[in-house]
């Protein structure tokens, strides 16, 4: 049997590596931000042959992938992928180590994940190798544009204009006023359609299953309606479910 010199460990040949790496400067400016940063590609451009010199090689493995998209205020789609990815660093024996990171990435078209692969095994070889790194992620050479929370989609909008009219039928009031009340839809995000939608939802299904159900007179106290003593009941137009934005300070409510 030789000795353990004749094949040394994958712990050995990282140390190796990391005796044989020459020092690497911030080459690379991010001209939106305004600083210095070392490439991904200065990185591996010195270290992939000193992998090879050493017998290293990296496998990666994604353990997690989490996916979304952001609308900029230009109106376009930015997508974003972040990837949890484990690495083993495998020595010619077959022995390995293993080390995970996280990379994120942003890109209008396909290349979000790819960014993200590339930040993360950035990331980890920065740590296993002791490079030192102090600078923004690669995929960051370029800053995304600032993005905005989701506007409404056309399935909410086409909702929301058949839930408009047959709500204000109910109420007896016009679809003009409602929409009035509702303010400008279109400028909604996704969130606050979705809320809108289920108020509408709610009181359509309410007034509905009221329909026929004897109303009690309007004096005395009202606890045959359910409302408050000393209350007289409101109008369709006040007791529809559309609020109004609110008004500027020093506008006049209309007489």
């Amino acid at each position: 049997m030789g000795g353990m010199n004749e094949t040394p460990s994958v712990h050995q040949r990282i140390v190796a590596v990391i005796g044989d790496m020459p020092a690497l400067g911030k080459t690379q400016r991010n001209e939106q931000q305004k600083f210095m940063y070392r490439g991904h590609d200065d990185v591996m451009n010195a270290l992939t042959p000193l992998l090879a010199k050493h017998g290293i090689h990296v496998v990666p493995d994604v353990v997690e992938r989490i996916v979304g998209q952001r609308q900029t205020r230009s109106g376009g789609i930015m997508y974003e992928v972040n990837l949890h990815v484990r690495f083993r660093f495998y020595g010619s024996g077959g022995d390995f180590v293993e080390a995970s990171g996280w990379g994120e990435g942003t890109d209008s078209g396909d290349k979000a994940t790819n960014k993200a692969m590339t930040m993360a095994f950035k990331y980890v070889i920065a740590q296993v190798f002791a490079l030192t790194t102090s600078e923004t992620a690669d995929a960051d050479a370029t800053t995304p544009e600032e993005t905005v929370p989701a506007g409404i989609t056309p399935a909410q909008l086409a909702e929301i204009a058949e839930l408009v009219p047959a709500l204000a039928s109910l109420r007896g009031v016009t679809v003009e006023e409602a929409n009035k009340a509702i303010g400008d839809v279109a400028a909604m995000s996704e969130k606050d359609a979705g809320a809108l939608i289920a108020k509408l939802r709610r009181a359509k299904a309410n007034l509905e299953g009221s329909a026929g159900e004897p109303r009690a007179a309007a004096s005395g106290s009202g606890d045959a309606q359910g409302e408050p003593s000393g209350e007289a009941p409101s109008s369709p137009a006040e007791q529809s479910p559309f609020k109004a934005p609110t008004a500027p300070r020093g506008s006049k409510a209309a007489a």
